[in-house]
């Protein structure tokens, strides 16, 4: 590692510009007396004095108080791993008082929902939130409708090629009305499940759609379609769970419009 690199990591681990530049200095050294290490480190000797008492505090080197005085860096393996168990200690604690304050706001913070009727509204919410997607979609139900397959088969080819996961549980419950596996099985891993007019959509774990149908003789009214969309990371987690608990239990669906396990899905996805 260049000694540029040393100094910058050391900077990050909390010592000054000065600080890196003098415990760089005494370690390539040994032990030597302040105005040595002034003058190879570069560090003015005004300042000196105060540099190395700080790296004395923060327990990197030690000062032998003689005249003049004798410096001796300590062992860097054993001061560093000080170093990293107590900012692991401190990162742990503030993460801890992070979340507890995320979590608090999230309670308290009024989701933003729109709810959209009609088809093109519907159809600018799917192309919005799943061309938005940055790491994975899970969609859930059995509510396709014909005026936006085209648009949906196209926002997942998109998704995937950005390197997006895409996860669906439907069945075709109604042929007739839509085939919904034979639209989109280039296009996402489906599974075999939950039969019901409705669907949920779920993206990164922060946006959730609902979109359920009124039905009449058997089958959704196209025209009388509600999308629910909700941006909340709490509700996301949650419906996304939902969807975990189910995909687990579920079955894959092949070409063969057959449902079977497989052995390429990681639960890591």
């Amino acid at each position: 590692m260049k000694e540029q690199e040393i100094l910058s990591t050391l900077q990050r681990m909390g010592m000054t510009y000065y600080g890196a530049k003098a415990y760089h200095t005494i370690i390539t050294n040994g032990t030597s007396n302040p105005t040595t290490i002034a003058e190879k480190s570069g560090v003015p000797r005004t300042k000196i004095y105060e540099v190395l008492n700080k790296l004395e505090k923060d327990n990197w080197i030690i000062i032998e108080k003689t005249r003049p005085a004798i410096v001796k860096p300590r062992y860097p393996r054993e001061v560093i791993e000080e170093h990293k168990s107590l900012l692991n200690s401190q990162l742990d604690e503030i993460c801890n008082e992070l979340t507890m304050i995320y979590d608090d706001v999230l309670e308290n913070e009024t989701p933003l929902i729109k709810v959209v009727h009609s088809q093109d509204k519907i159809i600018q919410v799917v192309e919005h939130v799943i061309g938005n997607a940055k790491n994975k979609i899970m969609l859930m139900g059995s509510l396709y409708l014909p005026y936006g397959v085209n648009t949906l088969k196209k926002e997942l080819s998109k998704a995937r090629q950005r390197g997006v996961s895409v996860r669906i549980i439907t069945e075709d419950v109604n042929r007739e009305f839509i085939n919904i596996i034979e639209h989109l099985n280039e296009h996402a891993d489906i599974k075999k499940g939950h039969p019901y007019y409705m669907k949920t959509m779920v993206i990164d774990n922060k946006e959730s759609i609902f979109m359920i149908a009124q039905i009449e003789n058997g089958i959704p009214n196209v025209d009388s379609i509600a999308v629910i969309w909700i941006t909340n990371p709490l509700l996301a987690s949650y419906t996304s769970s939902i969807f975990e608990m189910e995909w687990k239990k579920s079955k894959y669906h092949n070409k063969n419009n057959t449902y079977q396990d497989s052995p390429y899905y990681s639960e890591n996805v």
